[in-house]
């Protein structure tokens, strides 16, 4: 069975990418006596081949959603993503403090929000994104590194998983 995932630097032996979600796939398909073909691929790519559905394919990172549940079935959850957090960029981050809540930040006209072209970052954050006026800058998953586009001033803050906001505190 092919899964695909988005282009990310390092794999593992197997091909498989470094992330715990492929770890848990990778042992459940040992398990269960599957043969996995790992393959990178960009996340837009993905979804369209899970449209076409000319084959069995898994994809990892997919969040359900309701648009996505006419063309695709969905596992049980097979990891947990980590709390979501704001990352700005120093230039913008006394306007996004001064926001009252998540939800006026991510609809403030003051901030630019850059977010992952197709990605879900669930039910409700996702809601919020669609009212956001004007729309958020998109970069696209897997090849942008969304710290370098906000300190180039493309955006002013984006959503990202508490374990990266950390990362990049440690790199400085």
């Amino acid at each position: 069975m092919t899964v695909q995932h988005i282009p990310m630097p390092g794999t593992e032996a197997d091909g498989s990418p470094k992330l715990p979600m492929a770890g848990r796939v990778a042992g459940w398909a040992r398990r269960a006596g599957l043969a996995l073909r790992w393959e990178a691929v960009p996340f837009k790519r993905s979804l369209q081949d899970l449209q076409r559905n000319a084959a069995p394919l898994c994809v990892l990172g997919v969040f359900d959603t309701p648009e996505r549940r006419h063309f695709a079935k969905f596992s049980l959850p097979i990891f947990q993503e980590e709390q979501q957090v704001f990352i700005a960029a120093s230039r913008a981050a006394p306007t996004l403090r001064a926001q009252p809540g998540a939800h006026a930040a991510i609809l403030s006209p003051k901030l630019q929000l850059l977010v992952y072209d197709g990605v879900g970052y669930g039910t409700v954050l996702d809601a919020w994104i669609a009212e956001r006026r004007p729309p958020p800058v998109r970069a696209t998953a897997g090849t942008s590194n969304l710290a370098t586009m906000l300190s180039r001033g493309h955006a002013d803050f984006t959503i990202a998983t508490l374990a990266a906001l950390q990362e990049l505190q440690v790199r400085g």
